[in-house]
């Protein structure tokens, strides 16, 4: 399936059938289920769920790592580090000093940023722009060309190494 595909499953439908079946979900998504391990299909093909210990797994496809179901979102796990998946590929939090705040960075360079209040949050992309989204609907509330994004202050590298 992938990671592009493994972001669009949700939930598994709520059941208490033991026995092997298949279940719809409010989307039409189908469900394979039987007690804690589920079968997604999909239009990119098959994902396998396992819920243990109210937590919710996924195997997307052989090779992947699995994927954990937190608040709403997948993580991934990679070299003991924990990267959300967001548009198909995974993002590493760290402050990001330029902004003085903590986000989310993609390996292309573009960071993701919530406002204080979580409300909103701003993609931005450098050479591309920026743009702002409500963070509960996803509608987009704003777009701004790189142009017109302020610049910020990066911290200067030493010019010499201190002496001790």
């Amino acid at each position: 399936m992938g990671l592009p595909a493994a972001q669009a499953v949700g939930q598994p439908p709520h059941c208490r059938k033991t026995r092997l079946h298949w279940d719809r979900d409010a989307s039409g998504g189908e469900w394979l289920h039987q007690g804690s391990v589920f079968g997604y299909r999909g239009k990119e093909g098959w994902a396998w769920l396992s819920r243990e210990n109210r937590q919710l797994w996924m195997w997307p496809a052989p090779g992947l790592s699995p994927l954990l179901r937190h608040q709403g979102h997948w993580w991934m796990r990679s070299r003991g580090l924990w990267f959300l998946v967001h548009d198909g590929r995974p993002w590493g939090e760290r402050f990001l000093a330029e902004w003085g705040q903590e986000g989310f960075v993609d390996p292309s360079g573009a960071r993701m940023i919530y406002s204080a209040d979580g409300q909103r949050v701003g993609i931005v992309k450098p050479g591309v722009g920026a743009i702002l989204y409500d963070a509960r609907t996803g509608r987009e509330l704003g777009r701004w060309s790189d142009d017109q994004l302020p610049r910020r202050l990066q911290p200067a590298a030493a010019s010499r190494a201190p002496s001790f």
